[in-house]
Protein backbone atom coordinates (compact mmCIF):
# COMPACT_ATOMS: atom_id res chain seq x y z
CA UNK A 1 0.00 0.00 0.00
CA UNK A 2 1.57 3.43 -0.62
CA UNK A 3 1.27 5.47 2.19
CA UNK A 4 1.22 8.69 -0.11
CA UNK A 5 -2.51 8.05 -1.28
CA UNK A 6 -3.24 7.51 2.79
CA UNK A 7 -2.52 10.76 4.08
CA UNK A 8 -5.12 12.75 4.96
CA UNK A 9 -6.21 15.39 7.24
CA UNK A 10 -9.48 16.15 9.00
CA UNK A 11 -10.22 18.66 11.58
CA UNK A 12 -12.43 17.61 14.51
CA UNK A 13 -14.21 18.94 17.85
CA UNK A 14 -12.17 18.63 20.79
CA UNK A 15 -14.65 18.13 23.79
CA UNK A 16 -13.46 18.88 27.70
CA UNK A 17 -10.60 21.24 27.38
CA UNK A 18 -10.59 23.38 30.22
CA UNK A 19 -7.30 25.86 29.37
CA UNK A 20 -4.45 25.87 26.96
CA UNK A 21 -2.57 23.41 28.69
CA UNK A 22 -5.20 21.12 28.28
CA UNK A 23 -4.68 21.61 24.09
CA UNK A 24 -1.03 21.49 24.63
CA UNK A 25 -2.02 17.92 25.84
CA UNK A 26 -4.46 17.00 23.84
CA UNK A 27 -1.73 18.06 20.52
CA UNK A 28 1.16 16.39 21.88
CA UNK A 29 -0.51 13.07 22.42
CA UNK A 30 -1.91 12.99 18.83
CA UNK A 31 1.85 14.31 17.50
CA UNK A 32 3.26 11.22 19.50
CA UNK A 33 0.41 8.89 17.77
CA UNK A 34 2.39 6.89 15.19
CA UNK A 35 0.64 7.76 11.84
CA UNK A 36 0.07 11.53 12.83
CA UNK A 37 2.78 13.56 10.48
CA UNK A 38 1.03 16.79 12.36
CA UNK A 39 -1.69 17.80 14.72
CA UNK A 40 -2.57 21.35 15.67
CA UNK A 41 -5.23 22.42 18.09
CA UNK A 42 -6.84 25.48 18.58
CA UNK A 43 -8.07 25.90 22.45
CA UNK A 44 -10.71 29.17 21.38
CA UNK A 45 -12.55 26.96 18.71
CA UNK A 46 -12.05 23.57 20.68
CA UNK A 47 -11.43 22.15 16.99
CA UNK A 48 -7.43 20.06 16.34
CA UNK A 49 -6.48 19.77 12.65
CA UNK A 50 -4.96 16.14 12.22
CA UNK A 51 -2.56 15.25 9.49
CA UNK A 52 -2.21 11.60 9.38
CA UNK A 53 -1.52 8.36 7.27
CA UNK A 54 -4.98 6.50 7.34
CA UNK A 55 -3.26 3.48 6.32
CA UNK A 56 -1.05 3.50 9.59
CA UNK A 57 -3.93 5.00 12.09
CA UNK A 58 -7.76 5.07 12.27
CA UNK A 59 -10.25 8.14 13.64
CA UNK A 60 -11.01 5.65 16.19
CA UNK A 61 -7.24 5.12 17.26
CA UNK A 62 -6.74 8.67 17.36
CA UNK A 63 -10.16 9.22 19.71
CA UNK A 64 -9.29 6.59 21.69
CA UNK A 65 -5.80 8.52 22.28
CA UNK A 66 -7.16 11.38 23.24
CA UNK A 67 -9.59 9.54 25.57
CA UNK A 68 -6.70 8.20 27.37
CA UNK A 69 -5.41 11.87 28.97
CA UNK A 70 -9.46 12.64 29.63
CA UNK A 71 -10.54 14.16 26.83
CA UNK A 72 -12.57 13.24 23.72
CA UNK A 73 -12.65 13.68 19.81
CA UNK A 74 -16.35 14.24 18.28
CA UNK A 75 -16.46 12.02 15.47
CA UNK A 76 -19.42 11.82 12.85
CA UNK A 77 -19.70 10.14 9.87
CA UNK A 78 -20.29 12.24 6.51
CA UNK A 79 -23.71 10.90 6.50
CA UNK A 80 -24.87 11.71 9.86
CA UNK A 81 -22.78 14.90 9.73
CA UNK A 82 -25.08 15.95 6.37
CA UNK A 83 -28.57 15.12 8.31
CA UNK A 84 -27.22 17.18 11.46
CA UNK A 85 -26.03 20.27 9.26
CA UNK A 86 -30.06 19.50 7.51
CA UNK A 87 -32.24 19.31 10.30
CA UNK A 88 -30.13 22.37 11.96
CA UNK A 89 -31.36 24.39 9.00
CA UNK A 90 -34.75 23.43 9.12
CA UNK A 91 -34.95 24.41 13.02
CA UNK A 92 -32.94 27.53 12.12
CA UNK A 93 -35.84 28.41 9.61
CA UNK A 94 -38.88 27.41 12.19
CA UNK A 95 -37.76 29.65 14.95
CA UNK A 96 -37.50 32.41 12.00
CA UNK A 97 -40.84 31.88 10.94
CA UNK A 98 -42.63 31.79 14.15
CA UNK A 99 -40.15 34.88 15.10
CA UNK A 100 -41.89 36.85 11.72
CA UNK A 101 -45.40 34.95 12.64
CA UNK A 102 -45.39 36.76 16.29
CA UNK A 103 -44.17 40.41 15.26
CA UNK A 104 -46.58 40.47 12.40
CA UNK A 105 -49.30 39.59 15.08
CA UNK A 106 -47.61 42.60 17.36
CA UNK A 107 -48.65 44.61 14.78
CA UNK A 108 -51.77 43.34 13.05
CA UNK A 109 -53.81 43.16 16.31
CA UNK A 110 -53.42 47.01 16.70
CA UNK A 111 -54.65 47.74 13.42
CA UNK A 112 -57.53 45.13 13.37
CA UNK A 113 -58.48 47.15 16.96
CA UNK A 114 -58.61 50.87 15.40
CA UNK A 115 -60.57 49.84 12.44
CA UNK A 116 -63.79 48.04 14.28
Amino acid sequence: MNSNNDNKNILLPVTGMSCAACASSVESMLKATDGVSEANVNFSSSMVKVDYDAGKVTLQDLKSTVQSIGYDLIIEDEEESKQAALQEAKDTNYRLLVRKTIISLLFTIPIVIISC
